[in-house]
Order: C-alpha cells, then structure tokens, then sequence
C-alpha cells in the first residue's frame, strides 16, 4: 500500500510540473500580430482579433517545446511580430505546414532561441 502511495505522489507531482512549464514570451498583452515574409520582410498581413491572439499567445506561453539546435532545420515562411500598441514584444517565425523536429510537431518557432512550440494554428496567410 506504502508503494502506491508514492508512486501516486510521484504521478501526481510530474503532472503538476509538467502543468506549470511556461515560456513567458509575451511580458505584455499582445494587441496585434504583423505577419511579413521570411525572405524579404514584406508586410503580408496583420492579425487583430482578441479571441485568436489570446488563444495563440496562452497556448504558446504553455505549450511543450524542443530545442532546434544543431540540426539542419528549413526557414519558416513567415516572420511573425507580436506587438503592444506599435511596441514589437516577441518575434517568431512560423511554418504554414507542421513541422517535426525532436519529437516536437508544431509551426512556431523562435529563431533566437532555437525552439520549436507544440502549437499548430492555422493563421490563414493571405500572402
């Protein structure tokens, strides 16, 4: 009985940890979303609906992630700018298909720190 008890405490204490993972990308609350082309920078889009950015944003801040680094990994299609009023607070890229890279499928990705984000949102790019 000893046994399941601790192995219950353990269960239970890796689901609160693995809950409780965040990012914290976004220090403020995101009011629009510039997309512009990875290539050339060009303005594409910009995304302002509340209810997609909250949605994006919450699932990002707590989505599982894996690292990117030293692998041979395509560019993102898209250069996405997370702002604040016209203050840019994050940048990501994002792939318009999911992508798979060490056991992480997702279309977000921070070139800065080489992680991938478990999050697959169609953003419908009219570029």
């Amino acid at each position: 009985m000893k046994r399941l008890s601790y192995a219950l405490l353990f269960v239970f204490l890796n689901l609160v940890l693995i809950g409780c993972q965040q990012h914290e990308l976004f220090d403020q609350e995101i009011t629009s979303i510039d997309i512009l082309t990875w290539d050339d920078q060009e303005h594409v889009d910009e995304l302002t609906d509340p209810d997609l950015i909250a949605e994006l944003t919450g699932q990002l801040e707590t989505s599982e992630s894996a690292s990117t680094d030293n692998l041979d990994i395509p560019y993102p299609d898209y250069f996405l700018r997370f702002n604040h009023q016209e203050q840019t607070i994050q940048e990501l890229g994002y792939y318009n298909e999911e992508k798979t890279f060490n056991q992480v499928r997702g279309q977000f990705i921070n070139s800065e720190s080489g992680e991938l984000y478990n999050v697959s949102i169609d953003l419908a790019i009219d570029g």
